[in-house]
């Protein structure tokens, strides 16, 4: 198995369990451990079906502007490749934009030996409050993100309105979202010799969002999501994709 993946899944799990008096001695502000458990009825990454029906499941460390982990994801199917991926962000604010910048580490264990083991990507984002219909606030941003193995840059913008409500005497939200991205990848085959393999392809769709709050640490939340892609090499998903996601999340 490669180094890199095995350093960066050691220092992930290291960061996500790490006991939060660790990371309290290095300033005041309070550190927070959340773990999510959802299912999903297909796994959609960037406008492309990565997987069909899966488990899902991360552990996130939160402290100060930073919040590192690991995220993954198991398809029922045994015949669909896992997904383990480490990550480390630091989010903060700056001229009126709330920015998000960090590292994650993709990782397919089963192809530890062939194919791509594992990437590592770079991103940055920014996000801010907009008005484009009066009384109808909504949140536009945009995240760059680079592939430094892959060579593969992505470019995404989004658009959000969110309504918080009470239901059933618990604090809810609502919210419907937009996306579109452009994804140029230079070199897909980089443990393969022989000349590189390149794509570029277009995608874009919708989400509707619905979460509550069952207790001061869980929330549940459902969301629903439609995507499609265009310029798609047949051999790397299908597109006009209809997913949804069960979410259960515990903050310790």
């Amino acid at each position: 198995m490669n180094r890199l993946f095995q350093r960066s899944v050691c220092l992930a799990l290291l960061l996500a369990f790490s006991p939060p008096c660790a990371w309290a001695a290095a300033g005041d502000e309070e550190v927070t451990v959340t773990t999510d458990f959802a299912y999903a009825t297909s796994y959609i990454f960037r406008g492309l079906q990565r997987a069909h029906h899966s488990l899902q499941s991360a552990v996130t460390v939160t402290h100060g502007g930073f919040n590192g982990g690991v995220w993954a994801n198991v398809p029922t199917d045994r015949g669909e490749a896992h997904e383990i991926d480490p990550f480390l962000f630091y989010s903060f604010a700056a001229s009126g934009l709330s920015w998000d910048t960090g590292l994650l580490v993709y990782t397919y264990p089963e192809a530890s030996d062939i194919g791509t083991s594992h990437t590592c990507e770079l991103s940055l984002g920014a996000t801010a409050p907009l008005a484009i219909v009066t009384g109808v606030p909504v949140n536009a941003g945009a995240i760059v993100s680079y592939d430094l193995r892959l060579a593969r840059l992505n470019i995404e913008a989004t658009v959000e309105h969110a309504e918080e409500f009470t239901f059933a005497t618990r604090p809810a939200e609502w919210s419907l979202g937009v996306f579109a991205g452009c994804n140029d990848g230079r070199n897909l085959t980089p443990e393969d010799p022989g000349p590189q393999y390149r794509d570029a392809y277009l995608y874009y769709g919708f989400k509707l969002a619905l979460s509550c709050k069952l207790s001061g640490r869980a929330a549940f939340k459902l969301t629903g999501q439609w995507d499609d892609a265009r310029n798609v090499d047949p051999g790397q998903g299908h597109s006009g994709n209809l997913s949804g996601i069960a979410m259960l999340s515990w903050v310790w």
